[in-house]
């Protein structure tokens, strides 16, 4: 089998295709077409929940870019010069999970006496001119209603949603835009083990065809400070599905049964218990890189350019495929904008010349573990 990933790779580098038109050509054109078929196929549909070729190309670009068949391999013989981010065998993660970071950030400003309003939805925003000048919130424990006025707008709302929020509705074929963006959701299921040391690794992408579920999480290879003892271990199943589908709407017993039974029949579990199980559904958490949505994403951002307190961040506020780090950088570049006026171009933020995991970083010290 890796004879033929080899031969169907050097075809591929021999015989090069020509501008890729979706996300298959262009892994094809990278990897070859028989890593293709094991790796990418299966589990790219599985989060997207339509055919490879559908896809843009744009996609793969952005979160495969720094990554080549010949990259792996001499990382595998330990043969590489210097190490491709997405192949670092370790990096730095708080203590007690990513929430961490907001809860220390919460603390802050609630000491420097500012304002957290948390289990708060903004249901509609007004605007004068070029100006937000209303905010409408609700709260979700007692449904209550608020508006606030804000100088600055700094917005992690789902970009789709936050158009159709404007009091006063944009024009037709902004709204047409909003509508002809789609994201996909995710559905998280948590499985409690009664075990310890079920695989080393902290995350696994399952390319399984044969299974629905599409990565597993194991808290216990993360930090050792986020688990209550050491004869437990969590998973997290992570599933993708549009709203209609029958994974949204599927009861928690079912989801938990679900999970447990393809583990067991990908070999992640063998006899273990599953004591304990919960699920979370999350909506709206991929944007989908497919249609026309470069034209309407570009109808929106002139819209919306236009407010001039109004910054956009985040996966869900700007439909860009980020990792936590740029939302993260999002966030404080937002920041500082706000400081200094145009100091910053947000929509540069994982653009596909300044991709994260392209950065070549030094060999950890002898001293490290590797």
């Amino acid at each position: 089998e890796s004879l033929r990933i080899v031969l169907s790779y050097l075809w591929a580098q021999l015989i090069p295709r020509p501008a890729p038109r979706n996300f298959a050509d262009w892994v094809k054109g990278k990897f070859g077409a028989r890593l293709f078929q094991i790796f990418f196929e299966g589990y790219t549909e599985k989060l997207w929940g339509i055919p490879c070729t559908e896809i843009s190309a744009d996609w793969a670009a952005r979160r495969i870019k720094g990554l080549s068949l010949g990259e792996a391999i001499r990382k595998a013989l330990g043969w590489n010069r210097g190490l491709v981010k997405s192949l670092i065998d370790q990096f730095q993660f708080p203590r007690l999970g990513s929430g961490q970071l907001y809860e220390k950030m919460q603390e802050f400003l609630l000491a420097e006496g500012q304002k957290v309003w948390l289990n708060t939805e903004v249901i509609a925003l007004r605007h004068e001119g070029s100006r937000i000048v209303k905010l409408q919130l609700r709260n979700l424990q007692d449904g209550s209603e608020t508006w606030v006025s804000p100088s600055h707008v700094i917005s992690s709302i789902p970009l789709t949603v936050l158009v159709q929020s404007l009091q006063e509705l944009p024009p037709p074929e902004v709204l047409q835009a909003a509508r002809n963006l789609k994201f996909r959701n995710t559905v998280l299921v948590y499985l409690i083990v009664e075990g310890s040391q079920l695989f080393p690794d902290n995350w696994l992408y399952i390319n399984d065809p044969t299974v629905q579920v599409g990565r597993v999480t194991n808290f216990a290879n993360w930090s050792p400070a986020m688990l209550p003892n050491r004869e437990q271990t969590p998973l997290c199943c992570e599933y993708w599905c549009n709203f209609g589908d029958p994974l949204w709407q599927a009861p928690e017993e079912q989801l938990l049964a679900l999970a447990e039974r393809e583990l067991r029949q990908i070999g992640l579990l063998q006899g273990q218990k599953i004591s304990g199980g919960f699920v979370v559904r999350l909506p709206r958490t991929y944007p989908i890189y497919t249609g026309s949505y470069k034209e309407d994403l570009a109808i929106l951002r002139r819209y919306l350019g236009q407010f001039e307190n109004l910054q956009l961040v985040g996966r869900y506020g700007s439909f860009k495929y980020n990792n936590q780090d740029h939302s993260l950088l999002m966030g404080l570049l937002a920041a500082e904008n706000v400081l200094r006026p145009g100091s910053h171009d947000l929509w540069q933020v994982n653009s596909d010349s300044d991709y994260q995991e392209e950065i070549k970083v030094p060999p950890a010290p002898a001293k490290v573990r590797r």
